[in-house]
């Protein structure tokens, strides 16, 4: 006896069906029709890879759970084994199991992953695993992997619906949760299935089936220690168990390219961490966007890993150098006010992007100053902020600043981020404004 779930038809025979049953598809043959969602019992003799049915019912009030065997590896404790990712095991196991389910019952999965160093792992690592797990199920995959913006849009919207089924599954990676993408994500979650798996602050109305966040905790650490990479990396390991060793890599190099402060601590680390190098420079030189397979082919090359890494470095120090001419610097309370210009520092469309540039100010700071640093950096439609863990702990946090301004400008101004690291993106005749009550406003919130 075999239940299950009719997932297919095949559009050149009235007799041939795609059945799931939780373990994988079984293609059944029968006389009678049935319909995509049907849930049946069949009875009958395999031949020639298909059940030929000798007896078949349709059961009512099926519940495809009830009879799904869905078993998933479960590891015996988290990469980064701390508090805060022992309490995200059931969220790990939540959106695991839905895109299985999704897998097994032949539905369309769109990863939809930001275009940043810790996006694109976070998308490689959630490519490699689904399409191992569909391999391992012996079943046909519909896989869609779209670089995107940091917010997702009414545009993106209309893409995904002209594009998808209903019922598809779309997994945001390292954005989606944010009050600015609230809209359209929850208006998608209403045709499609959303799973969410984002670290940055979430809007508190989000719509998503799965929800995976290190807000889903009692955090008292900066998220960005718990990037997207890693997340989806506890995701797909649970489906891809026998390439972990793959899948690990990925999540590592995805930490170092978001500071995560466990990059380096309890974990094995990329010495010079030239494969996250490689990979943030890529993401903004050259022809954008690129696919996760070209992605994955750099990383497969440790010379050219190498060289590019190599040419990361002597880029971000040309950049710097020129940033540091512009910077100014002030004490606001007992914390380093960095303020720099960088709207000259970089060509357009050059490397290194506004926010790699951002961190190598950052960076320079905190690295010669005894004082807790904070900075923000500006060009001429966008404002970056970046505080050590020291001064988000005597009180700094990006946010409020950023709740602040939009106090004032309203809808002109987008943006959100950490409290540790955050942007805005304003129109460029509004840059001179902006700026100014920035400053205003970070030294009246600290001084």
């Amino acid at each position: 006896m075999l239940k299950g779930k009719i997932v297919k038809t095949d559009p050149l025979s009235t007799t041939k069906y795609y059945l799931c049953d939780g373990t994988g598809i079984k293609v059944v043959q029968t006389n009678q029709r049935l319909d995509e969602g049907d849930c049946v019992e069949v009875e009958g003799k395999e031949e020639n890879g298909a059940i030929m049915v000798e007896n078949i019912s349709k059961i009512k009030q099926f519940s495809v759970e009830k009879f799904f065997q869905i078993r998933l590896h479960q590891p015996a404790k988290p990469l980064v084994d701390t508090a805060v990712m022992k309490h995200l095991e059931r969220h790990f196991n939540d959106a695991a199991h839905l895109i299985a389910k999704a897998v097994l019952e032949l539905r369309q999965i769109k990863l939809r992953y930001d275009g940043d160093g810790d996006g694109i792992m976070a998308g490689l690592v959630m490519k490699k695993a689904i399409e191992h797990y569909a391999e391992e199920k012996n079943v046909p995959l519909s896989l869609i992997c779209q670089q995107s913006q940091r917010t997702y849009l009414h545009r993106d919207l209309q893409d995904d619906n002209s594009a998808l089924l209903e019922g598809a599954t779309i997994i945001f990676l390292d954005f989606g949760s944010s009050p600015d993408s609230r809209e359209h994500v929850c208006t998608a979650s209403q045709r499609f299935e959303v799973i969410v798996v984002d670290h940055h602050p979430p809007d508190k109305k989000l719509c998503a089936a799965a929800f995976v966040s290190p807000f889903q905790t009692e955090l008292n650490e900066p998220s960005s220690n718990y990037n997207a990479g890693l997340l989806a990396f506890e995701i797909g390991r649970r489906l891809a168990p026998k390439i972990e060793n793959q899948l690990k890599d990925y999540a590592i190099y995805s930490m170092e390219s978001d500071h995560s402060a466990y990059a380096g601590r309890n974990i094995e680390k990329d010495g010079e961490g030239d494969a996250a190098r490689a990979i943030s420079y890529l993401s903004v030189a050259g022809q954008q966007p690129r696919q996760l397979d070209f992605y994955e082919s750099i990383l497969a090359d440790e010379s050219k890993v190498k060289e590019l890494a190599r040419e990361e470095r002597e880029k971000i120090q040309r950049a710097l150098q020129k940033a540091l001419k512009k910077a100014k610097t002030t004490l606001v309370g007992e914390m380093l006010f960095v303020q720099a210009d960088l709207a000259n520092a970089v060509a357009k469309n050059e490397y290194p992007s506004r926010g790699r540039l951002t961190n190598a100010v950052q960076d320079y700071f905190a690295a010669t100053s005894k004082e807790p640093v904070i900075s923000i950096n500006w060009d001429l439609d966008s404002l970056s902020f970046r505080a050590t863990a020291s001064a988000v702990k005597k009180g700094f946090s990006a946010n409020k600043v950023i709740t602040a301004l939009k106090k004032e400008f309203g809808t002109t101004i987008t943006g959100g981020g950490h409290d540790i690291a955050a942007g805005l993106r304003f129109p460029k005749e509004l840059m001179k404004s902006v700026v100014q009550r920035t400053i205003e406003i970070v030294k009246e919130q600290n001084g």
